[in-house]
């Protein structure tokens, strides 16, 4: 055999042993941990102590879900569950809250068939039936929207009438159910008008619309400044990320609308330094930060903002999209406050 061919030989036999080396390293291996998909989110929705807290936990293979409820009727919600697979859902209390939760909806097409929505769920309930058959409480209610519960008998049946009769006909022209619960809301409230539009944030922009035109012809053009608090969150159009006072909301649509800045929440004098370094129109504010993590103004601090306004001739517009419409036990949560604003917006 000449050198040449031993050579090569050599070679092969060499490349095979290798080979079998690393099979045999990649068979024998130890098995790498499963990646962990678990998220594990605390969501504290209390104020004050943690004394005399009672919790609730409820398991199930996907996941782990624990309320717990102190004196006051607030909650700390913890909750363990599927990543990228969360939904928001709401925990009863003395006002609309919200904590994280799992296994609901996947936006995953491929997964909706074992953890999607089934559209079986029992009348007027509030539970709802996954497509893989397990049972959950509703607390969300469509992030606060479908507050009579799941197919409730009444929602039906004043929806089905109404339907019979006219379905839509645009803010354009007046209609019999408009009129109702503008007379409605104006009784109730004390308010002079009402403006319809087609979510809690165009009802939040057209808010501040109002305040800058009033500014506008009071004071001048300029006066066209408007006051959030930090944590705040107002919508998600252009404009109301821009009066959204949190960052993480900000990041990916930069450049934000001008004209807002953000005070600090039971603050007043942020919110005096704000007024006297801007020419400001409006303060727009919500009686309790949903989005922010569920955190309650202070009604000394509310009641200072009400008196800004009137000193200042500033108008107060308060954002009751999330805890208006009984969810705070009063029609609108201002009125726990004992204060009367110049615009409210309300929604769902």
């Amino acid at each position: 055999m000449n050198t040449k061919v031993r050579n090569l030989l050599f070679i092969g036999v060499f490349v095979l042993c290798m080979a079998l080396v690393l099979l045999l390293l990649v068979v024998t291996q130890p098995k790498a941990p499963e990646e962990e998909v678990a998220i594990d989110t605390t969501i504290t929705l209390h104020s004050g102590t943690k004394d005399d807290v009672k919790s609730l936990v409820i398991k199930n293979e996907h996941s782990e879900f624990k309320i717990e409820q102190n004196v006051k009727g607030f909650y700390i919600a913890e909750f363990e569950g599927l990543k990228q697979n969360t939904t928001t859902m709401g925990a009863a209390g003395n006002c609309a809250t919200s904590i994280k939760a799992s296994a609901l909806v996947e936006e995953n097409a491929t997964d909706f068939a074992k953890y999607g929505l089934s559209d079986e769920n029992p009348k007027a309930s509030v539970f709802v039936t996954l497509k893989n058959g397990k049972e959950y409480t509703d607390l969300g209610t469509g992030i606060a929207v479908n507050v009579f519960g799941i197919a409730d008998d009444e929602w039906i049946k004043a929806v089905t009438e109404q339907l019979g009769r006219i379905q839509h006909t645009s803010n354009l022209f007046y209609s019999e159910p408009c009129a109702k619960l503008a007379q409605m809301l104006c009784e109730r409230t004390g308010m002079k008008k009402v403006f319809f539009s087609n979510s809690g944030a165009e009802a939040n922009e057209t808010a501040v619309k109002v305040a800058r035109k009033y500014a506008a012809e009071k004071k001048g053009a300029e006066y066209n400044t408007v006051i959030t608090l930090v944590n705040s969150f107002h919508g998600r159009t252009i404009s109301m990320l821009a009066a959204t006072g949190q960052d993480t909301f900000h990041k990916d649509f930069l450049p934000l609308t001008d004209g807002f800045v953000y005070a600090e929440a039971n603050n007043l004098d942020s919110v005096k330094k704000l007024v006297s370094e801007n020419k400001v129109a409006a303060i727009m504010f919500e009686t309790v930060q949903g989005e922010g993590g569920v955190l309650p103004l202070d009604k000394d601090f509310v009641n200072g903002l009400a008196k800004i306004g009137k000193d200042e001739d500033i108008l107060l517009i308060v954002d009751e999209v999330q805890t208006g419409n009984g969810r705070c036990g009063a029609l609108y949560n201002y009125m726990n406050y004992g204060i009367t604003p110049d615009i409210v917006t309300t929604a769902k």
